[in-house]
C-alpha cells in the first residue's frame, strides 16, 4: 500500500510519504484488494491501526464525513472520485 492510498490526511503528509495511521481507525471496503493491502502494510510496518470493514465506498466516505474513522483507504483513482465529489475534499 503506498502512502497516497488514503483520505482524511494531509496532503503535503501525503506527498513527503509520512502516513501516520497510529492508534487511526481506518475505512476499507470489505473484501477488497485494498483490504488486504492495508492489512498487509498495517502489519509490515507493524502499525497499530483498527480496520473497520465497510460495504462500500459511500458508506466509507459516509462515515469519514462524520468523523467516525480517521481515513479511509482505497486505490488512489477511486479515492480522487470520492474527494471530488465530496461536499468537503477538505475532509
Amino acid at each position: 500500500m503506498s502512502p497516497d492510498t488514503a483520505c482524511g490526511y494531509d496532503a503535503a503528509a501525503v506527498a513527503r510519504g509520512r502516513l501516520d495511521l497510529s492508534g487511526k481507525t481506518v475505512a476499507v471496503v470489505g473484501d477488497t484488494t485494498s483490504k488486504t493491502a492495508l492489512n498487509t502494510y498495517l502489519s509490515k510496518n507493524l502499525v497499530s491501526a483498527k480496520m473497520v470493514a465497510v460495504g462500500n465506498r459511500e458508506e466509507a466516505m459516509k462515515q469519514l464525513q462524520a468523523k467516525q474513522v480517521d481515513a479511509f483507504a482505497s486505490d488512489q483513482i477511486v479515492l480522487i472520485g470520492q474527494i471530488m465529489q465530496a461536499p468537503d475534499p477538505k475532509i
